[in-house]
């Protein structure tokens, strides 16, 4: 069955999400704190970042991570020259 369907769904020359995510880190200046919301867009950034060596000297931080109470001063670790206003954000709806 997969041999079948392989001509269709071959994605292997499918570039965008890496050229998408090339393309935010070209609009960062040198030494930019990152601030993302999400997965897909942390996930990409951070793929092209720690498995391809690309833009070391941005530091990424995901906005919604931030209310888990693990991931500051784990950020902390790994960024230290970020200073994060609390240990953990407790994020809550408006009108």
């Amino acid at each position: 069955q997969a041999g079948l369907s392989y001509r269709v769904s071959d994605q292997s020359g499918n570039w965008f999400f890496e050229e998408y995510a090339k393309s935010a880190f070209e609009a960062f200046p040198q030494g930019a704190i990152a601030l993302t919301k999400g997965d897909n867009s942390i996930n990409l950034l951070r793929y092209l970042q720690v498995c391809n060596g690309h833009r070391p000297d941005v530091a990424l931080v995901d906005q919604s991570m931030q209310s888990f109470s693990w991931y500051v001063p784990m950020q902390q670790r790994y960024l230290p020259s970020v200073l994060f206003p609390a240990r953990q954000l407790w994020l809550t709806k408006t009108h």
